[in-house]
């Protein structure tokens, strides 16, 4: 076996040297006139074609395609220039029973997405398998809420918070919620 591995190697440091000679040689003109030598030398054909031809692409002509690709976004309308939405991410988290409180919000324990249900609480009987097994699921997750005006039921599946006033979700919380943008 290993006779065999030694003839492996040496058949293919064999082509390998062939083929620098041929490379490197003036004798063949170009580079396909060499690559057809080499491979009438072993009577096998390349597995993949070349194309020896093709020119590289040149400064300017990559400058050239940047611009037109820069000319058909800036004149599209629905680029992300001609809009003039905030595209950010909250600086301090917090969480409120108001509509302009972070709706955008994914916790880093459990990597799901946090639901928030307006003008609602959460009811006393809420566990964390209630929680793991419901959410993201607003309408299953509804069914442990009350109605409670001015306040906001926020979940994810590790953890949950009824926010009745401003409350900021710090880094030493007990919650690990971060805006995910806006």
């Amino acid at each position: 076996m290993a006779q065999k591995v030694a003839t492996i190697d040496d058949d293919v440091q064999d082509m390998l040297n062939n083929l620098d000679n041929l490379m490197s040689s003036q004798s063949f003109g170009t580079p396909r006139m060499a690559l057809s030598k080499l491979y009438s030398n072993t009577g096998k054909t390349p597995s993949v074609p070349v194309d020896v031809h093709r020119t590289p692409l040149k400064d300017q002509d990559l400058d050239e395609l940047l611009k037109s690709i820069d000319q058909s976004i800036s004149t599209d309308p629905n680029s992300s220039k001609n809009t003039e939405q905030f595209v950010g991410k909250c600086s301090v988290v917090s969480v409120s029973g108001a509509v302009s409180a972070c709706s955008h919000l994914r916790c880093t324990m459990c990597d799901h997405e946090v639901v928030r249900i307006l003008n609602r609480s959460w009811d006393p009987s809420c566990d964390y398998f209630f929680f793991r097994n419901n959410v993201p699921n607003v309408i299953k997750l509804e069914k442990k809420t009350q109605n409670a005006q001015g306040s906001a039921a926020y979940a994810c599946q590790c953890s949950w918070i009824t926010a009745s006033k401003p409350t900021i979700i710090a880094s030493g919380s007990a919650h690990k919620w971060v805006c995910t943008g806006h």
